[in-house]
C-alpha cells in the first residue's frame, strides 16, 4: 500500500518543480513588446522625440538609431562604441505597444527596447573598459564672463511643478527655438540647437555629450540654474565626422565658446563603455 503513496509523493513533487521551472523561466524572459512598428524616417527634420509616457505604448519619433541605443541601455554617448556612421545618418519611427494594461515602469520599458533593437535591428553589444578621448567644460575666459545666450535663472522648478506646471508668461523669448519660446525647467536638444530654462551646466553638459560622442565633465565651477541657447552646425554633431555640406552657422564648439562663454579642453580618461559587434538595418515590419 505504501507504492502508490510514494508515487503520489514524487507526482506532487514533479509538479511542484514543473511550475518552479516555469516561474524561474517567466522571470528570465526578456520583457518586450506585444506589437512593434519600425520604419525609417527620410524626413531629415532635426526634431526627434522619445516617449515612454504615453498610456500603452513606447514611441521614437525621427531618432537615429544610435540614440535609440543610448536610450535602451541608460549610457551617454561617449559609452557607446563602434556604432558605425549610419546609425547617426538613418532615422527611424518606433512604435512598442505594451504587454497589459499597467504602465510598465521606465526600467522595464528600457528592457523592451533592448529587445526590439537586438529582435529587429540584430544588435550585439559587450561591455568593455577604455582609455577615451573626453572634454572637460571650463570658462572661456579669465574675467569668469558669460556670453550672450546664458543668463542666471531665479526660476523655482519645484514650487512650479507643484503648483501644477502652469504656463509662464514672463519667460524670456529664446533666440534659437523656431517658436520662440524657451523650455520651463527642462533641456530641450535638437540636431541644431538646444534650449533650456533654469537648467543647470551639468544638464548642459549631457547634452553636449550626446552630441559629441564623448564625456563631458563639468569643470567650471558654476552653480545655481541659467536659461540657456545655443544653436550650431548639424554636420559638426559627430565630432569624427567631416562635415558632408557648407553650412553659415557655427561649429559645436565655436557655438559653446561665442555664445555661452564656455570652452571644450580635450583630454583622455578611462570609462566603461558598449561595443557594438553587429548592427543591421531593421528587419521588414
Amino acid at each position: 500500500m505504501a507504492k502508490p503513496r510514494v508515487l503520489l509523493f514524487c507526482t506532487v513533487i514533479a509538479c511542484l518543480c514543473q511550475i518552479t521551472a516555469n516561474a524561474q523561466s517567466a522571470q528570465i524572459a526578456p520583457q518586450q513588446f506585444d506589437v512593434t512598428s519600425v520604419k525609417q524616417n527620410p524626413s531629415q527634420n532635426t526634431d526627434s522625440n522619445i516617449n515612454r509616457q504615453l498610456p500603452d505604448r513606447f514611441t521614437a519619433t525621427d531618432v537615429p538609431l544610435f540614440f535609440l541605443i543610448l536610450d535602451a541601455y541608460e549610457v551617454n554617448g561617449h559609452q557607446l562604441i563602434g556604432a558605425p556612421d549610419w546609425t547617426w545618418n538613418k532615422s527611424y519611427d518606433i512604435v512598442g505597444t505594451f504587454p497589459s494594461d499597467n504602465h510598465p515602469q521606465d526600467h522595464e520599458i528600457h528592457l523592451m527596447e533592448q529587445h526590439l533593437l537586438e529582435e529587429r535591428f540584430d544588435l550585439k553589444l559587450h561591455p568593455e573598459q577604455r582609455e577615451i578621448p573626453a572634454y572637460d567644460l571650463v570658462l572661456a575666459k579669465k574675467d569668469r564672463q558669460l556670453g550672450p545666450q546664458i543668463h542666471p535663472s531665479s526660476m523655482d522648478c519645484a514650487a512650479w511643478a507643484a503648483n501644477g506646471r502652469p504656463k509662464t508668461i514672463a519667460a524670456s523669448k529664446s533666440p534659437v527655438s523656431p517658436s520662440g519660446e524657451r523650455p520651463v525647467c527642462k533641456l530641450l536638444t535638437t540636431r541644431t540647437w538646444l534650449s533650456g530654462g533654469a537648467r543647470t551646466i551639468g544638464d548642459l553638459s549631457r547634452s553636449l555629450e550626446a552630441m559629441l560622442d564623448r564625456p563631458v565633465v563639468d569643470k567650471t565651477g558654476l552653480i545655481g540654474a541659467y536659461d540657456i541657447d545655443l544653436q550650431w552646425a548639424r554636420t559638426d554633431l559627430h565630432a569624427d565626422t567631416a562635415a558632408a555640406a557648407p553650412t553659415d552657422a557655427p561649429s559645436l564648439f565655436t557655438a559653446v565658446e561665442d555664445q555661452l562663454g564656455l570652452k571644450l579642453v580635450p583630454h583622455k580618461e578611462a570609462f566603461h563603455v558598449l561595443v557594438v559587434d553587429h548592427v543591421q538595418p531593421p528587419t521588414p515590419n
